[in-house]
């Protein structure tokens, strides 16, 4: 095989100087050309949130930072289970209704933030989106999430719609955590007090048996309605505790606490 010295390869490239040049300059005026003419430039929009542990825990007995889950560490269930099998099940199902609260995962908030309720309400508030369909604006967007931060990234060819589009959604999304807690709240309170307005009932039926046992001298039914009786008080005393913390929460706003805006989408200077 035949070698190629040093001073003969530079005198080919200076031969063909001329072919390397024009193939050179062509190269970057198509370039060029796709960049600018072809391929329209894309630009990326960041904003980013907060979202605070939204898994309501059973066993620490928080939400939204208040305690209002039912205490019945006190309650003796199986000496009231063998009086009467009834309240025993009507009083356990209502505590556990007290404290089975909502779960949304991470992935049920980033599915929320492309759905259509919210992505509509995106739409409706952006002029410039009217003759866009909702799945060509989910498109533009993609959500990362870790440890309860939501990372929003828009792409689009102007970088104000980008931006329009990160700012708006972080809106609406603030504003449907904030209406969920309120709402779930809401309902809670409702039961709470229909469930004092039933308590007060029974306890009212107790006592009037209670009176009947004991003019009779039945020191067994007597006991077994005395029994029953302080369980019932007991539930309606928390349950009074309950719907008062359930007053603070409302009153302190504590739904909207859960979501922050980290930082708010800035409009693009160069497309990506």
């Amino acid at each position: 095989m035949e070698e190629i010295s040093l001073r003969e390869l530079i005198e080919i490239l200076i031969k063909r100087r001329k072919t390397i040049i024009a193939f050179t300059i062509g190269i970057i005026a198509i370039a060029f050309v796709l960049s600018f003419f072809i391929m329209t430039p894309v630009y990326e929009a960041v904003t980013v949130l907060n979202v605070q542990n939204i898994s309501y825990n059973t066993h620490s007995g928080n939400v939204n930072g208040t305690n209002i889950f039912l205490n019945n560490e006190n309650m003796d269930w199986q000496e009231l289970s063998q009086i009467d099998p009834g309240i025993t099940q009507d009083s356990r199902a209502l505590i556990s209704s007290l404290i089975q609260y909502p779960t949304m995962s991470e992935e049920a908030y980033k599915n929320k933030l492309l759905g259509p309720e919210l992505l509509n309400k995106v739409k409706d508030d952006i002029p410039e989106l009217s003759d866009t369909t909702v799945e060509k604006i989910k498109n533009k967007i993609n959500v990362e999430s870790k440890d309860g931060l939501f990372t929003i990234k828009i792409k689009d060819p102007d970088p104000k719609i980008a931006t329009a589009i990160g700012n708006t959604l972080s809106d609406v999304f603030i504003s449907y955590v904030d209406k969920y807690n309120s709402d779930y709240v809401d309902r809670l309170d409702k039961y709470i007090i229909t469930a004092i307005e039933k308590q007060e009932k029974d306890m009212t039926n107790i006592s009037t048996e209670l009176s009947k046992a004991e003019a009779l001298s039945d020191k067994n039914k007597t006991k077994q309605l005395q029994i029953k009786h302080d369980i019932s008080k007991q539930i309606y005393e928390v349950l009074l505790f309950k719907e008062e913390q359930l007053n603070l929460i409302q009153m302190m706003d504590f739904g909207d606490k859960n979501v922050a805006l980290v930082r708010k989408a800035y409009e693009p200077q160069k497309p990506i």
